[in-house]
């Protein structure tokens, strides 16, 4: 099952509350409120046809924090989040993601750091950033779903670099999302949640392992660059580019 929605994720997140969804992982990466305005303009990094990612810092936190107590509402209580984003100073502000999740109904139990293994540097007199978190928290303590043995492999630091894209310069790898829902294939019946689909990652990664998926996203840019990525991806593993021609991700 693929469920993609077009429109605002506060509203539609509401929609899927009032239709009794459920999910178990919710996988997603936000708007980082980086002071880009609208713009469709080839030499910003991330642009939107309608959104404006310049929000005041209060009113940025008090969104953030909504979705994800919406998101609590919609998780199995065995349901799991996980949340990319990054530390940064802004105006005067140090934003901390931890500290969101914390604000939350959601209670966090692991930082996984995604090292990017490179980075830029817009901020003069300060180190390039190279890392950003991924806030993994649970619903509920006691019935929280735990990782495989497979994934007990893995340090809480993924050396793992983005991936480009005509939209945007570095994007939600797919490696990410596929590793976090690897690490779940002994629970059955799994439905996964991004409601800031964006590109479409997530829902790649969902169709290409055979798992549900529900994606939410504003931009219809984007939201249809999403929805042709994940009709040309296939269980088998494959991308599929045309009709006659498959190109193998690894």
């Amino acid at each position: 099952m693929v469920d993609l929605r077009v429109g605002n994720c506060t509203d539609i997140l509401d929609d899927l509350i009032e239709e009794n969804k459920k999910v178990d992982l919710i996988i997603t990466s936000p708007p980082y409120n980086l002071g880009m305005k609208q713009s469709m303009n080839k030499d910003v990094i991330v642009s939107y046809n309608k959104y404006t990612d310049d929000l005041e810092y209060k009113d940025y936190i008090n969104w953030q924090v909504d979705i994800l107590n919406k998101c609590y509402e919609l998780l199995t209580d065995r349901g799991l989040l996980y949340y990319n984003h990054k530390e940064r100073h802004y105006k005067n502000n140090y934003f901390n993601p931890i500290n969101v999740v914390q604000s939350s109904k959601l209670k966090p139990l692991q930082t996984i750091i995604w090292n990017r293994l490179s980075g830029m540097n817009f901020n003069i007199g300060r180190y390039v950033n190279s890392y950003e978190q991924i806030i993994v928290a649970y619903k509920n303590e006691n019935t929280y779903m735990r990782i495989n043995k497979s994934a007990e492999k893995y340090f809480d630091v993924w050396n793992i670099q983005p991936t480009p894209n005509y939209m945007q310069v570095a994007t939600f790898p797919l490696e990410l999302p596929e590793r976090i829902i690897r690490g779940y294939n002994n629970y059955d019946d799994l439905v996964v949640l991004d409601p800031f689909m964006g590109s479409g990652t997530t829902g790649v990664a969902c169709k290409k392992l055979g798992v549900d998926f529900i994606g939410i996203e504003l931009d219809d840019l984007y939201f249809n660059n999403a929805r042709k990525r994940i009709e040309e991806t296939d269980e088998s593993g494959y991308f599929i580019m045309h009709p006659h021609k498959q190109n193998k991700l690894w």
